[in-house]
């Protein structure tokens, strides 16, 4: 028996299948314990997903669900057929037929089995092939083959054997003739130019078109030459087999091969087999079920909107057309209602195919059929089918729209329902107006449904809205409030609703996953909610990441063209997957970053690769990740302060006149790191194990053996149980079925081939298929407690609560079909159960729409980025020009003859207008838009006075609507930021005139020795004074006051810079810098004692240090060479040869210049050029608080000699003045070292500088500063601290550029605040200048010369005593 019940709502289909289920679990109660408990009870869904909603939606009504299982029919029959089969085995040994574990005509081993195919044909072969323009595969080698390397890409091929064999999984269920006829080398029933002159005549006649031009029918039938040839070749004695499976199957149960055998293949089947909505079912399906349900009863569960007949309606725009052009053709059709005719065409051809099983002649059974291949599906004689129909009215629930319209889906009335909705509507609307008073009279109050009445107060949401939006971040926003809206009102029952009732649906959902994953995130959101989601059929980001992880071993070294750059391989190594496998935490993989970093890792893995890229001669590999971890190994195993290389883990013997490198030890490596370095070594190994695999040819079950035992066990054992694992390992599982799968092709074949299985592929193209194959897999399905994401058609006939349809553009949707070139349907006209893009996508949008319990939204983007106005998807349309054309708009009011008469007119005249208003609303371009906050003033109509109050009826409605949806806290926050009057506020005030004179005062008091004033003023500000403050903190703060202000409160925002991904070819400014500090450093230990600086180069270097390895102090400059201060390749030595002699005449001009400290040149060494210094911690108290400022400052001595790589800029002159001052300190300089100029600091710049050009020092490299008395020197150190304090919370215009510009103009008496004696801070040559980002959002457009000049007092008294102190010649 074959049942179909039918019902236009799913929960009701669910009923009916829980007491299919139930009365199953009663009835096993009598049988056997074994049978009852093992016996599942298996439903046939077109979904995993529904599939999923089964399992959990009877688990919620029954409170379990033992043994429910569902499937996809293709496994099932299968699974069928093994089963009979193995007992025909038993009973037949001698012509049993093995039933193959995998099915190998399934699309992917199929794939695999043409791939391999014309993979292993040789290249003289292809050539060959290519010459001969009769040869069944020509055009097909024609359209992939690259002619410029001679060869067929891997991928172009794997495209092409895709579409191939899509093609023929799709003729497996809609052409099965045409396979039995290639495979029998019999000519098709019907021939391709039979089928195009049908095609062609079909169209004539009914759209006057032109006839298939001669080219496109030659191309059809080399198409169908192409596609006979691959099927005789690789799988026509599989199909064969295959059909010998199935009537083998028939046999058994129709008794032909034995009663006793029939017997038990009987009780090996279920008692009933149930189907559940299934929406897209094949003519050979339903043909087998047919059959199958003589045997045993099949019962269908199937989704249908309607309770009439409505399998012969046609489109309703169609039949328009043909009425005008082809009315004789036409006359007996009827469109039934618009919107379905228009959108249900695919539930039309499944519910007409079950229509037929009830009498109906099928394609087969037609005259003039070719019946050769049909015999074997005729209707079995004793064949029966029982319909039910369980149909309900959506009306009766509530009388929204959405309702109405289901209502009148169901009953067939085009536009009678949702006539009635609007009659309410506009009673509602005239309801206690004054218009309503004056001019009509109402027969009846009904309530109001949607909202014209902006006083009611019980407004619920929209059952059917469209909204237009500026894009789909926006339309998410929405989406989000309308999902809070909706969870906050009650359900008629007054039940709460949940999460898990809501659904969205998108056209590519995956494509969508950042922005949905950034709107609805796991935490709570910005309006204070949290509503957690969750995306089908997309792979979780968890598979991806460990995807990732394992791609990388392979990929990075093994890519072509792979430079293995820092920024690569930090982010492989910040892969979750990749670090928690390793035992590793992300703060420990951030310190193994921090680690490579400053072992100086750039680029390249090692010697080796980077060999590939540079010259022959180039051995220098010190920025390769393999030399840093050198570093970072040796650093942890020979822990030093001052490190020196080792020539450890480097050859013993090195090419001639090649520089022999060495490993320096990286500091600062501890026991803490054992993990990161163990991990990195473990990574290390792997990238160097599989550095060649990834472009290496290998058969692909090798390939897949190889990631799992020499990767994953190896490195991702952790993962190895975990459901993410299960993924991958499902991927890999999958490829090899596919693969083995044609082990089975060789048992049947005549004359075995050369299978896929032997086939060499490179292990790019195998991780690459793995991966798509991940992405292609639905890894979560409709969970529990969220809201779920989703492509139209995953949940297809699923009940919801609230639907949403998000990315509704004519572009997204419906997808169109791909111009197939290889799909030889095309040739002839569509059939029954041929599926169709287009058609399954306007199927889902309608289904959706109808399985909506309480609303449905529908979001589009209305505007693009340029401001072009872009039009909703096509069912949209539909959806809206139904409600515009489709409904008789004439209301039933009442009034006097004449004047209602006018009143209908005028109503119908304008309903279409005034229901687009009220169905589509506009938001706003974002959420803080001041749209969303503010109300525009209403617009008068020029219209007559109905249209002008029905339109503001509708406004208001809409406005009302608003009011349930408000914006979030923060967006509020934002508007009011926004709407603040920014021309009279500025965000930053700065201080008065008088806040810098008192300022000035205080600090003039406490060089006078009376600190009252200024502790008094640290104590207004609450500043809280710290026990200890770095020099070279107060030296920040007093150099940069604007970005020291700025710091935490506003952003700055600066340009990355992308110079370091390569290592550096040459010294930059900073590098320069650093090496010739590095060279001080050494100068001052005395490394160049009694070498001539000037005749200085590695080669005497280095003989000096194997003459002399007692001397440590020589084996200090080598260091420079193995760290990353010097650039790489052939400048790294010549680099520090010549910084070498420019240090050299620098400290030759200093050495001149002390000749009164030391009268005879030659006794003069480089050591004792620079004064010896250690880091000091000085006591000064600031605001009763004790205060230690701590700074690196000679021990003694009466002069401080140093040498500086920097030049003589502003900034580096106050470092050296705040520098003296503190030695003055410490070393308690009194007036007898004044009278005798000890505590002299001489210190020598590389270069002069005109920013001291005021002090006439715009010539001059060595600064020297007189000694200050200790007293003094404190009082100042404590106004710089006091004031480096207040530059933090006080905005101060006191740039140290117009500061020192004040003290040496006024001391010349030529101060005048004008752009001429300011210009270089004003035009950007300073530094810190005015342009730059800090003081333009300090200053905020203002002048800049009056709030310098605010701090005239306070600049000449805080910086005063430097101009006392520079010794001037």
């Amino acid at each position: 028996m074959f049942t179909i019940t039918q019902s236009n709502d799913t929960q009701i289909l669910l009923d009916h299948l829980i007491h299919y289920y139930q009365q199953t679990q009663a009835q096993r109660q009598g049988e056997e314990l074994g049978v009852s408990v093992f016996t599942p009870f298996i439903v046939i869904v077109p979904s995993m997903v529904l599939g999923d909603w089964l399992n959990r939606s009877i688990a919620e009504r029954l409170g379990i669900s033992t043994l429910f299982m569902t499937q996809f029919w293709g496994q099932y029959q299968w699974q069928l057929i093994q089963q009979v089969l193995r007992i025909d085995a038993n009973h037949h040994p001698a012509d049993a037929l093995q039933v193959p574990e995998v099915a190998v005509l399934s699309g992917s081993v199929m794939r695999w089995r043409i791939f391999g195919f014309i993979k292993m044909l040789s290249s003289e072969q292809i050539i060959k092939i290519m010459q001969e323009d009769e040869h069944p595969l020509y055009d097909f080698l024609t359209a992939i083959y690259d002619a410029q390397h001679q060869s067929i890409p891997e991928h172009r091929l794997w495209r092409s054997c895709e579409e191939v064999s899509s093609v023929f999984v799709r003729y497996l269920t809609h052409r099965p003739e045409w396979l039995h006829a290639w495979t029998h080398g019999l000519p098709l029933p019907e021939s391709i130019d039979e089928m195009i002159k049908t095609k062609d005549r079909f169209a004539n006649e009914y759209g006057n078109s032109d006839p298939t031009p001669e080219w496109l029918i030659e191309q059809y039938h080399n198409l169908e030459k192409l596609l006979r040839y691959l099927w005789r070749q690789l799988f026509s004695e599989v199909y064969a087999y295959r059909e010998a499976l199935e009537v083998r199957f028939w046999a058994v149960l129709d008794g032909l091969r034995g009663e006793s055998v029939a017997a038990e293949a009987y009780k090996s089947l279920p008692n009933h087999l149930y189907l559940f909505t299934i929406q897209q079912i094949p003519l050979l399906e339903l043909q087998f079920l047919k059959r199958l349900s003589v045997h045993l009863n099949v019962h269908l569960l199937h989704f249908n909107p309607s309770k009439m007949f409505w399998a012969d309606i046609v489109d309703k725009n169609w039949l328009a057309t043909q009425r005008i052009v082809n009315p004789s053709s036409v006359y007996l059709k009827d469109y039934g209602h618009a919107l379905l005719s228009r959108l249900g065409k695919e539930s039309r051809e499944t519910f007409a195919m079950l229509a037929d099983m009830s009498g109906g002649d099928y394609y087969y059974e037609k005259e003039g059929v070719n019946r050769r291949f049909y015999d074997t599906y005729r209707t079995p004689k004793d064949w029966q089918v029982d319909w039910q129909d369980d149909f309900v009215s959506p009306a009766q629930a509530s009388d929204s729209l959405l309702n109405q319209l289901k209502s009148d889906i169901l009953m067939l009335e085009d536009g009678e329902a949702t006539k009635q909705w609007w009659q309410q509507e506009l009673v509602s609307a005239f309801k206690d107006s004054a218009f309503w008073e004056q001019k009509v009279k109402t027969k009846s109050q009904l309530m109001l449904p949607l909202g014209l009445d902006k006083n009611d107060q019980s407004l619920r949401l929209p059952s059917l809205s469209i909204h237009a939006c500026h894009s789909l971040k926006r339309q998410l926003e929405v989406a989000r409030m309308i999902i809070a809206r909706y969870l906050n009102e009650p359900n008629s029952d007054g039940s709460y609703r949940k999460l898990s009732d809501i659904v969205v649906y998108l056209p590519e959902a995956q494509a969508a996953e950042d922005l949905i994953r950034l709107v609805f995130n796991d935490d709570v959101g910005m309006d204070g909610l949290k509503l957690p989601a969750k995306i089908t059929g997309t792979a979780s980001r968890e598979v991806g990441s460990l995807m990732s992880a394992i791609c990388g071993f392979y990929q990075l070294l093994g890519a072509k063209n792979a430079r293995f750059y820092r920024d690569d391989v930090y982010e492989w190594l910040m892969t979750p997957a990749l670090y928690e496998s390793l035992d590793l935490d992300f703060e420990s993989v951030n310190r193994a970053c921090q680690l490579l970093d400053a072992s100086g890792f750039r680029r390249g893995f090692d010697a080796e690769h980077l060999a590939m890229t540079l010259d022959e001669a180039d051995l220098d590999y010190r920025y390769s990740f393999s030399y840093a971890l050198d570093r970072i190994v040796a650093g942890f195993l020979m822990p030093q302060d001052t490190p020196l290389p080792s020539p450890l883990m480097h050859p013993f013997e090195w090419r001639d006149e090649s520089f022999q490198e060495a490993s320096l030890p990286l500091a600062g490596v501890t026991l803490a790191d054992q993990p990161i370095v163990e991990a990195l070594c473990l990574i290390h190994a792997g990238l160097r194990e599989f550095r060649d695999e990834y472009q290496r040819l290998a058969p692909v079950i090798d390939w897949l053996e190889h990631i799992e035992h020499r990767v994953i066990n190896r490195y991702f054992a952790k993962y190895r149980e975990t459901s993410q694992m299960r993924v991958i390992f499902k991927a890999m599982n999958s490829i090899a079925a596919s693969i083995r799968a044609n082990h089975h092709y060789d048992r049947h074949a005549a004359t075995p081939t050369q299978t896929a299985q032997n086939i060499e592929l490179t292990l790019e193209f195998v991780l690459e298929s793995m991966t798509s194959l991940l992405s292609s897999q639905a890894v979560s399905a409709e969970p529990a407690g969220t809201i779920t994401f989703a492509r139209f058609g995953a949940l297809r006939s699923v009940p919801f609560g609230l639907t949403l349809m998000l990315d509704m553009n004519l572009s997204a949707f419906p997808r169109q079909d791909r111009q197939a070139r290889l799909d030889l349907m095309k040739a002839g006209l569509k059939r029954r159960g041929d599926r169709f893009l287009e058609d399954d996508d306007n199927g889902a949008f309608l289904d959706a729409m109808l399985c909506s319990r309480d609303a449905c939204a529908i979001f589009y983007t209305s505007v693009a980025e340029d401001g072009t106005q872009l039009l909703p998807a096509a069912p949209v349309s539909e959806l809206i020009e139904f409600f515009k054309s489709n409904v008789d708009w004439i209301a039933d009011l009442q009034a006097d003859r004449y004047q209602a008469d006018q009143m209908h007119a005028k109503i119908a005249a304008i309903a279409p207008k005034l229901v687009q208003k009220l169905l589509i609303y506009e938001h706003a371009a974002n959420a803080f838009d001041a749209a969303v906050f503010y109300q525009a003033d209403e617009m008068t109509s020029d219209e007559d006075d109905l249209t002008d109050f029905l339109t503001q009826k509708i406004l208001h409605a809409k406005t009302s609507q608003t009011y349930y949806l408000p914006p979030s806290p923060m967006t509020v926050k934002l508007r009011s930021l926004l709407d603040q009057d920014f021309d009279q506020l500025s965000i930053i005030s700065l201080p008065e005139a008088s806040v810098y004179e008192t300022l000035a005062q205080a600090l003039q008091k406490n060089l006078q020795g009376e600190s009252a004033p200024l502790e008094e003023i640290l104590t207004s500000f609450g500043i809280q004074v710290p026990n200890s403050l770095p020099l070279d903190q107060i030296h920040r703060s007093l150099k940069n006051p604007a970005m020291d202000y700025l710091k935490h409160k506003l952003p700055l925002l600066y340009e990355a810079d992308d110079s370091f991904a390569e290592e550096p070819l040459s010294l930059d400014g900073l590098g320069q810098y650093q090496l010739k500090e590095a060279l001080i450093d050494a100068m001052a230990q005395g490394v160049f004692d009694g070498m001539p600086m000037d005749e200085f180069d590695h080669h005497k270097l280095m003989d000096a240090i194997h003459i002399k390895e007692e001397q440590a102090a020589l084996t200090q400059i080598v260091r420079v060479y193995y760290d990353s201060l010097l650039p790489a390749g052939a400048n790294r030595l010549t680099s520090l040869d010549t910084l070498v002699g420019q240090l050299a005449d620098l400290t030759d001009d200093f050495a001149q210049n002390l000749t009164d400290l030391y009268p005879k040149k030659e006794q003069l060494l480089y050591s004792s050029m620079i004064s010896p210094t250690t880091e000091q911690y000085i006591a000064i108290d600031l605001n009763n608080t004790p205060l230690d400022i701590v700074a690196k400052v000679p021990l003694s001595g009466d002069h401080w000699l140093r040498v500086l790589p920097n030049a003589a800029r502003a900034g580096h002159f106050l470092r050296f003045y705040l520098h003296h001052l503190a030695w003055q300190v410490c070393r308690q300089t009194d007036q007898n070292d004044i009278e005798k100029n000890l505590g002299c600091s001489l210190w020598q710049f590389g270069r002069a500088s005109n920013d001291l050009k005021d002090f006439n020092l715009g010539d001059t490299s060595l600064l020297t500063l007189k000694p200050v008395h200790k007293e003094l020197a404190k009082r100042q150190l404590q106004n710089f601290m006091a004031v480096s304090l207040l530059t933090k919370q006080v905005p101060l215009v006191l740039p140290l550029m117009t500061s020192l510009t004040i003290v040496a103009l006024d001391a010349k008496n030529e101060l005048e605040f004008s752009p001429s004696w300011f210009g270089d801070w004003l035009s950007g040559k300073y530094d810190d200048h005015c342009q730059g980002q800090p003081w333009q959002k300090i200053l905020d457009g203002l002048d800049p010369l009056p709030e310098i000049e605010k701090g005239k007092q306070l600049a000449l008294v805080l910086y005063g005593g430097l101009l006392d102190t520079l010794k001037i010649d």
